[in-house]
């Protein structure tokens, strides 16, 4: 170590004459590769994820455009024919199996059960869309809940009535209805 060189400045120079730290060594490009895929990365995750929370979504921040009622899809256009969506819930009465699909009513209720026919009925009383009550789910202490989704309902009317068997029919505005705000109970 005659030359005034430390230990340090020779280990360093013993490296770049083997290569290390140079611009085409292995450890530099697996660097080069490592930042390279890291910012792939970011741009993918970036790509797929979309703007989430930056208000680049229709709708975004209102709560409305993910779920509605019955957690059924998006939010309906604003014009043109919709699916009414909801949930119908059978306070009591319901039966007492666990498993999803598998509560009905009973005791007086027995006309509730999954394929229970829902009408969408305009202001004037003419139905104007069928569908059925679909994925039953028993809550407790007797109470079932259903969902359904009404395909085709037409737009344009201030009221809609919605029924569910012959249990009466109950009215909601076209807001209400595109919104899937449709919430139902008996018993």
């Amino acid at each position: 170590m005659s030359s005034g060189m430390s230990s340090g400045a020779l280990a360093a120079l013993g490296g770049a004459e083997r290569g290390e730290g140079q611009l085409g060594s292995r450890p530099f490009r697996l660097l080069i590769g490592g930042i390279v895929l890291v910012g792939g990365l970011v741009v993918a995750a970036a790509l797929l994820f979309g703007g989430s929370g930056s208000g680049s979504r229709s709708g975004a921040g209102t709560g409305s455009d993910d779920a509605t009622a019955g957690g059924a899809g998006p939010a309906e256009p604003k014009s043109g024919p919709f699916t009414l969506r909801g949930t119908m819930t059978l306070m009591g009465g319901g039966s007492s199996y666990a498993a999803v699909g598998d509560c009905e009513g009973t005791r007086g209720y027995d006309d509730i059960s999954e394929g229970t026919q829902v009408s969408v009925y305009d202001a004037s009383g003419t139905i104007v869309a069928i569908s059925e009550l679909t994925n039953s789910n028993y809550l407790s202490g007797g109470m079932c809940r259903f969902n359904f989704a009404v395909p085709d309902v037409p737009d344009g009317e201030r009221i809609y009535q919605v029924e569910v068997s012959h249990r009466g029919k109950i009215s909601y505005t076209e807001k209400d209805a595109r919104a899937g705000a449709i919430n139902l109970t008996l018993g």
